[in-house]
């Protein structure tokens, strides 16, 4: 089992096909045999906890079936309690406070995120370009379920990076210093 931290709000956990077969799960229909699936979440339930993180519910749960395995991607509503280290290394600080940072390879991929995050009724943010690549910067909102409904979009359309943003603003154009979802669906108008 490989477990990854993606961030406060995110954890990934790979499970290998051998390991399922511990589990009597050998074919896609068993992930509807509640038995066998509480069984097999118990068991990634108890590897969190000796790795000091603790699960706190509710959360949603991700399943994406492979040929090796299977991947489960658990979005919880409260961050991820953890002993030894926190979220520091995914959150990143600009003037306004505790900010999350999104890099996307292409442009259309920044504009189709942003309409799904105007939809969740979220405008702001920052937008930057840095080695070929787009950077766009959301702030941590005090809502835990906007927080995470963002991160969940967010999560869809780039990857997190731990670029800061005084590194972004030193080294790369700034091309939305605020508002930036709002001014992108503006822009580009579907």
């Amino acid at each position: 089992m490989n477990i990854k931290v993606v961030h406060s709000h995110f954890i990934e956990v790979y499970v290998p096909t051998l390991e399922l077969e511990c589990f009597d799960i050998y074919e896609h229909d068993d992930f509807y045999n509640q038995d066998k699936i509480h069984a097999l979440l118990s068991h990634i339930d108890e590897t969190l906890e000796r790795q000091g993180i603790h699960l706190v519910a509710p959360f949603f749960l991700d399943v994406s079936i492979k040929n090796i395995g299977v991947v489960l991607g658990f979005r919880l509503i409260k961050p991820i309690d953890q002993d030894e280290h926190t979220h520091a290394q995914d959150v990143v600080e600009n003037q306004n406070g505790e900010c999350i940072a999104f890099v996307f390879s292409d442009f259309e991929w920044v504009i189709s995120v942003s309409y799904r995050l105007k939809a969740l009724g979220i405008h702001g943010g920052e937008l930057y370009r840095h080695n070929g690549s787009y950077f766009m910067v959301q702030p941590i909102k005090q809502n835990e379920r906007t927080t995470l409904r963002m991160l969940s979009v967010l999560e869809e359309y780039g990857q997190k990076t731990g670029v800061s943003v005084q590194v972004l603003k030193e080294y790369g154009n700034v091309i939305y210093p605020s508002r930036a979802v709002e001014q992108i669906v503006h822009t580009f108008k579907e």
